[in-house]
């Protein structure tokens, strides 16, 4: 009966700071890699699975923000647009400030022009330069301070 198959060899795994040296047999070499195999593959599985939990845990942080968010105000009689006013009109705007949020810096600082009935306007500039905080403000999407923009209606005569 050929016993080669028990003859002990030497394994070595690298630990870090040690090695681990020690005189096995072929069955307790192929059980030491086979755990080695499983716990590797464990630890892949238990990453995998946090960082799935992680994207999640951020999605439901967003949807908590969105669900939270700043309403806008509700119109007086004073802010209601007259009935004519898709029609044409000057858009006027002065002294323009808008931040971001409430409680942060300006982003515009006293912007002011004048667009006339029927002018087509394009905002071009460097990047940074306010083309998109500008178009937010307009667009009521950023808080803006004081009286900042005003629309004028051609009045009938």
């Amino acid at each position: 009966m050929d016993r080669s198959s028990d003859r002990p060899f030497r394994i070595t795994l690298p630990s870090g700071a040690c090695d681990y040296v020690k005189q096995s047999t072929a069955f307790e070499a192929g059980f030491l890699i086979n755990m080695t195999v499983a716990l590797t593959s464990a630890l892949l599985v238990t990453v995998r699975l946090l960082n799935e939990w992680e994207g999640q845990a951020n999605s439901l942080a967003r949807l908590h923000g969105y669900i939270h968010i700043d309403h806008e105000q509700q119109l007086t009689e004073s802010g209601k647009p007259p009935a004519c006013w898709s029609g044409s009109g000057n858009l006027v705007v002065e002294h323009l400030s808008a931040k971001y949020s409430e409680d942060g810096l300006n982003v515009l600082h006293g912007v002011s022009f004048i667009i006339k009935s029927g002018e087509r306007v394009g905002l071009i500039g460097r990047t940074g330069s306010g083309k998109s905080s500008l178009t937010l403000s307009l667009l009521l999407c950023i808080p803006t301070d004081g009286r900042s923009y005003t629309m004028e209606f051609p009045h009938p005569t």
